[in-house]
């Protein structure tokens, strides 16, 4: 089973289909990165899935938006969604661990929700990009074996192999 949905498969977004990524203005992108998590990324997000009620913010916070109005091929759900605006330019690992950790403790989540208009780092290139630095050079299948306990077997298993995930780190293959 997969657990990751495409947005055209929530029934709140299924108008996302009707405009081809090629038919998009080259204005866009760069307009939806300039948006305020709280001031113009939410709202915009909530007026699709019309509800009002704002998710109160703060420390105690959970998630950027709890509603109930989410639809999944027709299935109605208890969604979380976290969010990330203009002042997340690269979202890390770091960043975002904690609302994840806090999703556990919401009875009845069925969709978590991660919407971020900037470049997000999984893990495994984090933490390749940082052992990088650290030696001043691209690190080898040995360096990732020596430096972390989560070694390079992590990669061919998410990659399907050390060599995938060099293309993939060069550009030259799709994660």
């Amino acid at each position: 089973m997969n657990l990751l949905i495409p947005i055209e498969e929530f029934d709140n977004f299924k108008g996302v289909k009707d405009f081809p990524i090629a038919d998009l203005s080259p204005d866009l992108i760069p307009a939806v990165k300039k948006l305020d998590e709280r001031e113009e990324f939410e709202p915009f997000l909530r007026s699709i899935l019309t509800d009002t009620s704002p998710t109160p913010h703060g420390p105690a916070e959970i998630v950027d938006i709890f509603t109930h109005q989410v639809v999944v091929n027709g299935q109605h759900g208890m969604a979380a969604f976290i969010l990330k605006g203009k002042s997340f330019p690269t979202i890390r690992p770091s960043d975002v661990s904690h609302q994840i950790y806090r999703l556990k403790k919401i009875d009845g989540l069925k969709f978590a929700i991660f919407a971020a208009p900037g470049t997000i780092l999984d893990a495994a290139k984090e933490q390749y990009e940082r052992l990088a630095r650290k030696l001043n050079r691209r690190p080898t299948k040995l360096d990732i074996d020596r430096h972390y306990l989560v070694n390079s077997d992590i990669y061919a298993t998410l990659f399907g192999s050390w060599k995938l995930f060099e293309l993939w780190i060069d550009g030259k293959a799709n994660a």
